[in-house]
């Protein structure tokens, strides 16, 4: 019926036919080719469609699954990081409850009708004064102050009185 020669891949492709053939056989075999490769062409189209719609509810679902997870990922960062940080205040309290018990334990306790705060003996940042006193200080102590006079370091004990020449002497001949 028709045969089909080789043509180059640089030309257009065609249909050869045998010359007994009648024209509009010829015709309809064209046109059926043509409407075969629409067809095709069709087919082609409708599945480069329904796999490019699959591939984007692919990449969304798989973007949305990353979302949770990334979500999930910095709320468990944020507990541990809140986790790390209340264990360090903790730590550094009871650190502070420590020193005060020892520094009572030491020096005594003021006469206080409830227990301080932490905050109160250690971390006040007000400048009004508290109510409350460190051991440390002597403005609202109700215990005694010493009774060993109060005299500079830098001077002789009292009695021993001694010629500065006398000293400047004594180091100019030793050495």
């Amino acid at each position: 019926m028709f045969s089909v020669t080789p043509v180059p891949e640089n030309k257009e492709r065609k249909v050869s036919f045998s010359p007994d053939i009648d024209q509009s056989y010829r015709h309809q075999v064209v046109d059926k080719i043509k409407n075969l490769m629409e067809e095709v062409q069709t087919i082609h189209e409708k599945e480069d469609k329904n796999l490019k719609k699959h591939q984007e509810n692919e990449s969304f679902d798989f973007k949305q699954k990353q979302e949770l997870e990334l979500q999930a990922f910095l709320k468990k960062q944020r507990e541990q990081a809140s986790g790390f940080q209340n264990h360090q205040v903790n730590t550094w309290n009871n650190l502070k409850e420590k020193q005060t018990q020892e520094t009572w334990r030491l020096f005594g306790k003021t006469a206080q009708p409830s227990r301080p705060a932490i905050s109160n003996l250690w971390d006040q940042k007000s400048s009004a004064p508290s109510s409350r006193s460190s051991p440390w200080s002597q403005q609202s102590s109700n215990a005694p102050s010493p009774s060993w006079e109060k005299q500079n370091p830098w001077t002789p004990p009292n009695g021993v009185q001694k010629n500065k020449t006398e000293a400047l002497t004594h180091w100019n001949n030793n050495s």
